[in-house]
């Protein structure tokens, strides 16, 4: 139909046979669609009757119904009959399909008799003898087309079929119309309260994981889709992050797999979306992934995201109930880019929250250790709160005697007591030259340093330099091997400078009371001198008594007083 006329290639025909070919079982039959069209609920129920019922009425092999996707694609929407199964959602070039191709540009209905396979690849694949098609047109667009077969009568179709055909095919397109539109409304409506709930749960979620599985569950039911993987990439590659299934089983079988690395190709997929920045659409079958046995073929989505943090790629596979339109295309990256503005947010709430309980940490560890008094006691508990907060199992602090560090406090036994250990010249740069020492699994030690750590036998270990106020070094403060085997992070070692800070400020103090408690002696010491140098004026015979005092003072083996 064009505006609601039939086309020319047809009229001839359907006028003729309107004016003295009908017959009463067409009208009946006509008048039987137009009453379950009616009763239909959906257009996929509306295109099951129509596909049955024409096919009982035609009495042909098949009917298959295609949908044409601009410019070149053609979708297997419904089929019934003969290999009705191996036609739906089935994805082909309008060139691959000859007599749909022809009847959907040229918008005009066509039938071909004593078929040659060599012309007609496909009909061949379904052994199809003859074979009419009828586009599907409403308010002048071609929708797709309805293609009737035989499988053993050469010579099936008439002008009478291509008539009767093309007047059912617009009857249909008229209810279909109707239904889509009415679909579009509720479609509309379900989006916006899911977008309403998406957005809610965004502003409301302060947690990470928690809301990227918010995320996932929502847009999955937007789109419909059997599955929704969220991969970010990490150090070491591609990770999934979340995924979102229409059973839990499913979401376990995948992530299965995806630990046993069988997931590659959702991983390069995720890489060229971040590396192309914008939407990309893969057309994936079961041979080029391992979900063949979970997802159907089709156009799998792979939308990028950014967040304060972290980037990476929302898959969304393909569906059962046909591609997604264009529309549906275009809220992916609207819901992504606002997913991750949100996932920022709660990244930056989380960090601050961390950073809030760190600082009390630190606070509670400065707090408790000031109520110690002896050093010895102070730097022992101090090694024991420092390794249980950043999760290390051994710790240690030295102190320098002149060029070498002296090790003085150590917690979890000393390096040397498991064969490990770490070489005093190697700490001793360090200090010398203010720099953190970190080696993680010996790979990030640089040339002789990571021949010395494996020949030592140690795996993980961080390094602080203690560097006093006036810049003078005093010491190491050492951490070694972490509990949990992970790797030491860039948040580790800012802790533990933060910690080495309050144990420089442990180490002046002590030595500022000992230089005190010298100076308070020293004193002391002057003072009974003045006094005995005054009594001496006054006494000689106490000159022997002056002298001894003044040896003692003055820390030497013998003195003498002359007075003239």
């Amino acid at each position: 139909m064009e505006g609601g006329r039939l086309t020319r290639g047809s009229e001839q025909t359907i006028a003729r046979y309107s004016a003295g070919a009908e017959d009463d079982s067409f009208q009946r039959f006509l008048l039987d669609f137009s009453a379950a069209a009616a009763e239909a609920l959906s257009s996929a129920e509306l295109l099951q009757r129509f596909c049955s019922s024409t096919r009982a009425y035609f009495q042909v092999s098949g009917i298959y119904l295609w949908q044409f996707l601009p410019p070149d694609q053609l979708w297997g929407a419904e089929a019934d009959g003969w290999m009705a199964e191996h036609f739906r959602n089935r994805r082909l070039r309008t060139a691959d399909s000859a007599i749909a191709h022809e009847t959907i540009h040229q918008k005009k209905p066509m039938y071909l008799n004593a078929l040659r396979s060599a012309e007609y690849p496909l009909t061949a694949e379904f052994n199809l003898r003859s074979i009419m098609a009828v586009p599907l047109i409403v308010s002048g667009e071609v929708l797709g087309a309805a293609v009737f077969g035989h499988n053993s009568e050469p010579y099936f179709f008439t002008d009478d079929h291509v008539a009767k055909a093309t007047i059912i095919v617009a009857q249909m397109g008229g209810f279909f119309e109707a239904i889509r539109r009415s679909e579009a409304g509720r479609e509309e409506q379900r989006r916006a309260g899911i977008l309403a709930e998406v957005a809610q749960s965004l502003h409301s979620e302060p947690d990470v994981g928690v809301l990227v599985e918010a995320v996932a569950n929502r847009l999955r039911v937007l789109l419909r889709t059997p599955l929704i993987c969220v991969l970010v990439r990490e150090s070491s590659g591609y990770e999934l992050w979340a995924i979102a299934t229409e059973n839990p089983a499913a979401a376990i079988s995948i992530r299965s797999r995806y630990d046993r690395k069988d997931l590659h190709f959702a991983a390069d997929l995720a890489r060229r979306a971040v590396l192309a920045g914008v939407p990309i659409s893969v057309s994936i079958d079961p041979g080029s992934h391992s979900l063949g046995d979970l997802v159907p073929p089709g156009a799998l989505l792979a939308a990028p995201f950014r967040t304060s943090s972290k980037e990476g790629a929302v898959l969304v596979y393909p569906r059962r109930q046909g591609p997604f339109t264009a529309e549906e295309r275009s809220l992916l990256p609207v819901v992504t880019s606002f997913a991750a503005l949100a996932i920022s947010n709660a990244e930056l709430y989380s960090k601050a929250r961390a950073q809030a309980h760190e600082l009390h940490q630190i606070v509670s560890i400065a707090s408790e250790l000031a109520s110690v008094a002896d050093l010895d006691q102070f730097m022992e508990k101090f090694l024991l709160r420092a390794s249980d907060f950043l999760g290390f199992a051994r710790s240690f602090l030295g102190l320098m005697d002149h060029d070498k560090v002296q090790l003085r406090w150590t917690y979890g036994g000393k390096p040397e007591a498991d064969g490990s250990s770490i070489p005093e010249s190697l700490l001793a740069d360090a200090v010398t030259r203010q720099e953190i020492l970190c080696v993680d699994d010996r790979s990030r030690g640089s040339g002789g340093d990571q021949e010395i750590l494996a020949a030592f036998n140690v795996r993980q270990f961080v390094a602080v330099p203690l560097v006093g106020t006036s810049g003078e070094r005093l010491g190491l403060f050492g951490l070694m091997e972490r509990v949990d085997g992970s790797p030491i992070s860039a948040e580790d070692i800012r802790r533990a400078k933060a910690l080495a800070a309050e144990v420089t400020v442990a180490l002046e103090v002590s030595r500022n009371l000992l230089l005190s408690e010298i100076l308070r002696k020293k004193t002391e010491a002057l003072t009974h001198l003045a006094l005995e140098m005054h009594s001496l004026l006054r006494r000689p015979d106490s000159a022997r008594g002056f002298v001894a005092r003044a040896a003692e003072m003055m820390e030497v083996t013998s003195a003498a007083l002359v007075i003239e």
